[in-house]
């Protein structure tokens, strides 16, 4: 990975440094190729619109689907990817960003369990690792999940919920807040933020609606959806709806508790770039109501969800 990055000249045209990333892949069944370890590689770069930047994690994963592999969802496979590599040219090492750890753990070719090392341009001496679900706790009920899979599993949890009342396993660490959150309240919230779900028309587009709400400490609320856009990427999500209704209760009363949550009531932490909004821009205090694919409930604080965040200067 290293004579990788070394191989290329230039910097990318935003970020001063240079990036790159190399799973190393394992034989498996899905593959008709050499009886050995593989890797690709892949390069960031960025465009002056900056939510149209590729990382380098993404764009060697793109790369793994021109390898002939063929998956069957409904089969138990070994994982494909043994191991995410990523060096860089800055002094330390760089963790993946929240999008990069959530495009991987959507990938049918890792699990929980896949190791991501990092270093930066001193070398060993920098080197550190972490398990790829580590980075990127809470995912989403429907991680690895197609379109139909989706509406499969909102339907299974929605079906199998008490509709009485909320039962959460709080965080052992933020055990000492419990008493703030009523029952009333996180029910609240999950309402608030399924009835959003009713202002997306656009399932001719994914059938999935997400809509997001927040209470905030002085008891008002505010809530949002998901605008869906024809090319996915140019989605607005539903907790950056909210950014603004957010930001500007700023110096009054701040936000207490979120949740998102799709049609169906199923509670989802927020997907990559509402967590980043939330930590970077100074909400990684507020709770976050979530729910697995087993149906059970958590309330981690937004901080909790974007472990291991370089630090590149202070929200703005």
């Amino acid at each position: 990975v290293t004579f990788a990055l070394l191989r290329r000249q230039s910097s990318p045209r935003t970020h001063s440094f240079r990036l790159a990333s190399a799973p190393i892949c394992a034989e498996d069944d899905w593959f008709a190729i050499a009886q050995s370890e593989f890797y690709v590689v892949g390069h960031n770069d960025e465009s002056c619109c900056l939510t149209n930047s590729c990382c380098a994690e993404r764009a060697a994963f793109l790369q793994l689907g021109n390898l002939n592999a063929t998956y069957d969802s409904s089969s138990a496979v070994a994982t494909c990817v043994q191991a995410v590599y990523i060096v860089s040219d800055a002094p330390g090492p760089i963790t993946p960003g929240v999008l990069c750890r959530e495009f991987m753990l959507s990938s049918p070719f890792t699990c929980h369990d896949t190791k991501v090392a990092m270093e930066g341009a001193v070398g060993p001496s920098s080197r550190m690792s972490c398990a790829l679900g580590d980075f990127f706790p809470y995912a989403s009920p429907y991680t690895k999940l197609d379109s139909a899979g989706q509406v499969e599993c909102g339907k299974r949890l929605s079906s199998n919920r008490d509709q009485s009342r909320i039962s959460v396993e709080m965080p052992a660490q933020h055990e000492e807040n419990v008493a703030l959150l009523s029952d009333q309240l996180l029910e609240r919230v999950r309402l608030l933020a399924k009835e959003a779900t009713q202002g997306d028309h656009r399932d001719d587009l994914h059938p999935i609606s997400f809509g997001a709400a927040c209470i905030f400490a002085d008891g008002s609320s505010a809530s949002a959806h998901q605008k869906k856009a024809l090319e996915y990427g140019c989605s607005l999500d539903a907790i950056c709806q909210l950014a603004p209704l957010i930001d500007r209760q700023k110096e009054t009363s701040p936000p207490m508790l979120l949740c998102m949550a799709d049609q169906f009531g199923v509670c989802h932490a927020p997907f990559s770039t509402g967590r980043s909004y939330l930590v970077e821009h100074g909400w990684g205090e507020c709770f976050v109501l979530v729910q697995n694919d087993a149906g059970l409930f958590s309330i981690p604080k937004a901080a909790d969800l974007v472990p291991g965040v370089p630090e590149w200067g202070r929200p703005v």
